[in-house]
């Protein structure tokens, strides 16, 4: 498709304004009307509720761990706080959760991960971990 649209005018691909013109023009009657003019919206992963739920003590072994990344680069009061405040209901989500990641890209690609991480990356969350 993309082979056969590349050469076409660009202002028939696009108005200035918004992506995807052709798409749009084609869903014309298809979709709601609100779709179409709606800009473009994020995918949010119930990433809070995991971190407070089945993937609560993960998250603290993970990030409470003396050989995590954070503490070694001497955060590790910074982390400590945000688990806590976190557990208590205040929103801390986004950060635990890039936190998270990082650690276990870092033990995967970096230090090569074994056990409960190794099992974790290799199954995904959402099917052993209770995702949504």
């Amino acid at each position: 498709m993309l082979e056969e649209i590349a050469p076409w005018p660009d202002e028939w691909k696009h108005d200035g304004k918004s992506g995807k013109l052709l798409l749009r023009r084609a869903a014309l009657g298809q979709v709601p009307p609100f779709v179409l003019s709606r800009g473009k919206t994020g995918f949010a992963t119930p990433s809070s509720a995991w971190l407070r739920g089945p993937l609560a003590s993960m998250a603290q072994d993970l990030l409470g761990s003396k050989g995590a990344i954070a503490r070694e680069r001497g955060e590790g009061a910074l982390v400590d706080r945000l688990l806590r405040e976190h557990r208590a209901g205040r929103e801390r989500g986004a950060e635990l959760w890039a936190l998270f990641w990082l650690e276990l890209w870092r033990r995967e690609v970096v230090l090569g991960a074994t056990g409960k991480e190794a099992a974790f990356l290799s199954t995904p969350a959402w099917a052993s971990h209770g995702g949504a």
